[in-house]
Parts: C-alpha cells; structure tokens; sequence
C-alpha cells in the first residue's frame, strides 16, 4: 500500500545517507592515518636532534637554549600524534556506529517487508476465495446443457426466478442424432413382437392426402408390462422403441417432412406379409385418414 511504499522509501534514504556518511569517514580516516604517519616520523627526527644537541651540550658543543627548542618542537609534535591518533580512533567509532545503524535500519526494513508481504498474501488468499466464491455464484446464474440441441418443453418463464434443486427445467433434443417413436404395445400383441422387426410409422401431423408410412425398425423391448400412474385406467403395456431406418430417413427428405420432438405417431409393426386385401384397403383407409385433417 502507500504507506509502506513511503515508509520502504523513506528507510532507503537513511540507509544511503548512512552508506554515504561512512564512505566519507572512511576518506577522513585514509587522510587522518597519512597525518600520523607523517608525524611519527616528524616526532622520531626531533627526538634523535635533541638526543643528539643534548650529548653536545653536555660536552660543551652545544647552547642550553637549542636543547630546550628542540625538546619543545619533540613534545608540540607528540602532542599532535597524540591528537591524530585521538581522532583516527574518533573516525573509526563514527564508522562502526554508522554501520551499525545502517544494519539495523535494514533488519527492520527487512521486518517491515516481511509483515507486509505476509499481510499481501493474506488479503490474496482471502480475495482468491472471495473470486471462488463469485465464479461459483455466476456460474449458477448460467444454466448449460451437457449437450446441443433443441429446447423442448421449457418449464420457467420468469427472469429471475429461483430454481429448486433437481426441478427439471426442459427437455432437450439432441442434435445429429436420430429419432426414435415410443410406443405401447399391448400384452395381446407381445408374443407377435421381437427386436429387430420392421415397422411402418404413420405422423399424423403431417398433412398430405396421401398417408406417409416411414420405415422403421424396433430396436428395445421391455422384459415386462409397465403401468404409468398418470394413467387413470392404468392398462400394462410393453415400452417399445422405433428407430428410424436409414430407407425412412430418405423417405422423409424425398417428402420435404420434417419431424419434430413430441410429434404424435402411429407404429405398424410388421409380423408378416401383406395380404390382397391390404393391399386393395390401404387407399382406402388413406383417404379416409386423411379425409378429417384436410383444410
């Protein structure tokens, strides 16, 4: 945040100040060591002239007053080592305590950067689940069906209405497959029914004065009667299952026919052959089952 950015800032700055204050102590230091090297060695040339005017002056080769010169230059000169030395060691404390300030500033940047990187992570954890959370809820404001195809029998109406759980909403048709007719075969009729046996399929939907049988095949049959408690007379009956045949596929492209989930349909299972008078009735019956949907 702002805060720490000018905190973080703000340490950087010391720590270069401090940085730059050693960096010229450390120059003062190199320049105070080549003042006492010179001294010691100004102090060391005096001393050996005054040892060397004393043993003259004790022989008579010497003033009095040349010692006292020279023994007053030795003790202004020592006095001047004394106080390089005092100061080197001045300069050299100077250095140590700026580093250690500096080291200390950097320990506690270093804590302070810490305590903020835990409390990023922190609030990065919490706004993760926060973003779980909200992906959750607007996933479930979208509803997508497993697969493609087309909607039928759509329950909800309303914009923004509350779904139960397991509330069926619609039925979907799947696209690219095919077709398939349920139907209900009686008990009378079972032992005349197998899979795989061919079927005509009569929608009376489609409005033609000719009645259009598509070919089919039964591909399911249940192993036992069923009862739909829907039903108020509750008959039994045996689920059948007609697919399409690829021939009655052709038959409908032929007629420009178009199916449509939930059309109603008729199924004509074939257990034999047809007879004459089939053959001489059909027109008949077509007509007539036509007769009473013509406009």
């Amino acid at each position: 945040n702002q805060i720490f950015t000018v905190r973080k800032a703000a340490y950087e700055n010391e720590i270069a100040l401090y940085a730059q204050q050693v960096e010229q102590l450390e120059s003062q230091l190199e320049g105070l060591e080549a003042q006492k090297d010179a001294s010691e060695r100004l102090v060391n040339s005096y001393s050996a002239d005054f040892r060397d005017v004393k043993g003259l002056e004790k022989k008579g080769y010497a003033e009095r007053r040349q010692v006292r010169e020279l023994a007053r230059q030795v003790t202004e000169n020592q006095g001047e080592l004394g106080d390089l030395v005092s100061r080197i060691a001045s300069t050299r404390s100077q250095i140590v305590e700026a580093k250690l300030k500096s080291l200390q500033l950097q320990k506690e940047l270093q804590r302070e950067v810490a305590a903020e990187l835990d409390s990023v992570r922190e609030r990065m954890f919490q706004l993760f689940e926060q973003r779980q959370a909200l992906q959750d809820t607007l996933a479930r404001t979208v509803i997508r069906a497993p697969q493609s195809g087309k909607v039928l029998g759509l329950t909800v109406h309303t914009v923004g209405a509350v779904i139960s759980e397991g509330e069926p909403l619609l039925d979907i048709v799947p696209e690219n497959e095919r077709l398939v007719i349920e139907a209900k075969v009686l008990p009378i009729d079972i032992d005349r029914v197998a899979v795989g046996q061919m079927a005509d399929i009569r929608f009376s939907a489609f409005k033609t004065r000719e009645t259009t049988r598509i070919q089919g095949r039964l591909i399911t049959l249940s192993a036992d009667s069923i009862v739909d408690d829907r039903d108020v007379d509750r008959k039994p009956y045996y689920q059948a299952v007609v697919e399409i045949t690829d021939e009655g596929i052709e038959q409908l492209r032929e007629r420009n026919l178009t199916l449509i989930a939930g059309m109603p349909a008729e199924v004509f299972v074939r257990t034999g052959e047809r007879t004459l008078v089939q053959y001489l009735t059909d027109p008949l019956v077509n007509t007539l089952a036509r007769a009473f949907i013509e406009d």
